[in-house]
């Protein structure tokens, strides 16, 4: 089935992707243009591997319709008719396992925490690896870490599902950036228990969260990490999907709240961390008396490419764009004075 072949669906494989039957004339191009970006390698190579002779093995996959409903799909490919060497006719078995998948969110979310735990090394990369799997078990696109710093949160670690996918843009993950406005962190801290959040609701209620303009987020869940009576991390992940917190979900993540704050506890060193350098204290320090990058760099020694670079790490940590907003946040947090 390479580029340009005929397909022929059923009537309701035409329905799993959101159409009516006929409406449309099938084809790869349709195909992986409604497959979630991070699984279109994984379905492209599972393609050329069953052409090639490999075993009919199934892959489960996601796509996302044109009405924004995301389906878990499992298909089983098989080649049925060569000739010269070359693939003449191909069947196919799709199956919509949505409802199987939902029903596994719980345990696969549990499953995803341990795993992530259990390889911890430091709060960076471990922190990394647990958003990816839990966001991956939960279906979510990214997540952020926080971590308290006096009475705000300060985001210490982020991933981003489109990280991985190498068919991105520089644009597109700029476009993918997570928004940090729905304040969900922040009331889950307060609530200390698992939340959701959803855009729709967001806009109802007229939340400046929803006018944010910052793109693919239309759903969020938090988890606290809880030990004894206080919340020593909130673990967030984001989709691009509506996120609704069923009780089944809350009650597992609320067990998976008190199993991070168990683990957390005994890495309270790497909680409480300085969220800059030494070196970018000093740097943000001269910004905010006033001083110019080049003019930083002639009172430190070093180049202003140097500066440039710590500046740019800096608005990362911060999750700000630019030096005045650095500099108000760093006063904020009482890292500079």
């Amino acid at each position: 089935m390479a580029s340009g072949s005929r397909i022929t669906w059923s009537d309701n494989l035409y329905r799993i992707f959101g159409f009516e039957p006929g409406e449309v004339q099938p084809s790869l191009e349709l195909i992986l243009e409604r497959v979630v970006p991070a699984d279109r390698d994984h379905l492209t190579d599972y393609f050329w591997d069953v052409v090639g002779g490999g075993d009919p093995t199934s892959l489960e996959y996601r796509i996302t319709r044109a009405d924004g409903v995301r389906r878990h799909l499992r298909t089983t490919l098989a080649v049925t008719e060569r000739r010269d060497d070359r693939v003449e006719r191909q069947v196919g078995v799709v199956q919509d396992v949505t409802d199987r998948r939902r029903a596994e969110r719980e345990i696969a979310a549990h499953v995803a925490v341990q795993e992530a735990l259990v390889e911890w090394d430091a709060l960076q990369s471990g922190g990394h690896r647990l958003l990816a799997q839990l966001g991956t078990a939960l279906d979510c696109i990214a997540g952020v870490i926080w971590t308290p710093h006096g009475d705000v949160l300060v985001p210490r670690v982020r991933w981003d599902e489109g990280d991985a996918d190498s068919q991105m843009t520089a644009e597109e993950r700029e476009a993918r950036r997570v928004s940090i406005g729905s304040g969900l962190a922040a009331r889950v801290r307060d609530a200390g228990k698992p939340l959701s959040w959803t855009l729709g609701d967001a806009m109802s209620a007229g939340s400046p969260a929803s006018r944010s303009g910052v793109l693919a987020l239309a759903g969020a869940v938090a988890v606290p990490a809880i030990y004894g009576n206080e919340v020593l991390a909130v673990v967030e992940l984001h989709s691009d999907r509506e996120f609704r917190l069923g009780e089944r979900l809350a009650r597992s993540l609320h067990g998976i709240a008190y199993e991070l704050g168990h683990f957390l506890a005994r890495r309270r060193a790497e909680l409480a961390a300085p969220l800059l350098s030494p070196r970018e204290v000093e740097v943000l320090q001269h910004g905010a008396a006033g001083l110019t990058a080049r003019m930083t760099a002639e009172r430190l020694t070093v180049s202003p490419g140097t500066i440039r670079t710590h500046l740019e790490n800096i608005y990362q940590k911060l999750d700000v764009s630019d030096k005045a907003s650095a500099v108000a946040t760093a006063l904020r947090l009482g890292i500079i004075d």
